[in-house]
C-alpha cells in the first residue's frame, strides 16, 4: 500500500503536517491577545503549505526563508 502525497491540496507530504500545526495554532490562540499571526522558518514545502492555508483563512503568515533555499514553484 502507498500514499499518494502528490494529490494533497498543495502537492506535498508537508500539507498534512502544516494543516495540523495551523489548526493547533488556531485552537490555542487567545483572542484577547489580538489577531492571530503565525511565524515559521521554512525553505520549502512546509512554508508553501502554511502560506496557502494562511491565504485561504485570512491569517497572516510570516516566513523566514534561508537564502540558500531554492525558489518555490
Amino acid at each position: 500500500m502507498a500514499k499518494f502525497e502528490f494529490v494533497n491540496p498543495f502537492g506535498s507530504v508537508k500539507d498534512r503536517v502544516a494543516f495540523g500545526m495551523f489548526c493547533e495554532a488556531i485552537n490555542q490562540h487567545d483572542v484577547n491577545r489580538g489577531p492571530l499571526k503565525l511565524l515559521d522558518a521554512s525553505g520549502g514545502n512546509m512554508g508553501k503549505a502554511l502560506a496557502k492555508l494562511g491565504q485561504l483563512c485570512g491569517i497572516p503568515i510570516h516566513l523566514i526563508i534561508p537564502e540558500s533555499s531554492p525558489p518555490l514553484n
